[in-house]
């Protein structure tokens, strides 16, 4: 039996937190925890596929919690409408997939999470680890996608 690692999406209200727990891994100035640029990046977003989640009060960033609910693990991403040649219209631009202190997988995890809800998961750049975790979930990293 494997125990299955709890993923959920934020509310609005958890904002502050999320910029918290950036904070906590890059530093007092991150500037992506700077509370204007993340309710731009973030809060603003006026994707077509998101907007019933956004309306509903949810951000764009799925957690692990820990028991007294505070943050373990984040993943933040910017939703986009797509159009692909395979019909896919939801895509996500992963910009901040952080374990923490979560669980072992935890990372898989949320990455699976937003792998099961899109046709599309870009991202820029990628580091040893998360190369590493992408490959265990069958993904093949593509360096450069043409226009």
């Amino acid at each position: 039996m494997t125990n299955e690692i709890a993923v959920q999406a934020l509310p609005v209200a958890r904002a502050i937190d999320v910029m918290a727990f950036l904070r906590r891994f890059y530093g007092p100035d991150f500037y992506g925890a700077e509370e204007r640029y993340f309710r731009w990046l973030y809060l603003d977003s006026p994707c077509r596929w998101y907007a019933p989640r956004r309306t509903a009060g949810e951000m764009p960033v799925n957690a692990i919690l820990g028991a007294r609910g505070e943050l373990l693990g984040i993943h933040a991403y910017l939703p986009f409408d797509a159009r692909t040649p395979w019909g896919g219209t939801r895509g996500i631009w992963d910009i901040e997939w952080i374990n923490g202190d979560g669980p072992h997988g935890g990372g898989r995890a949320l990455a699976g999470r937003l792998l099961s809800e899109v046709d599309v998961y870009a991202g820029f750049g990628c580091n040893g680890l998360s190369a590493v975790a992408f490959g265990r979930m069958g993904m093949t990293l593509v360096p450069e996608v043409g226009r």
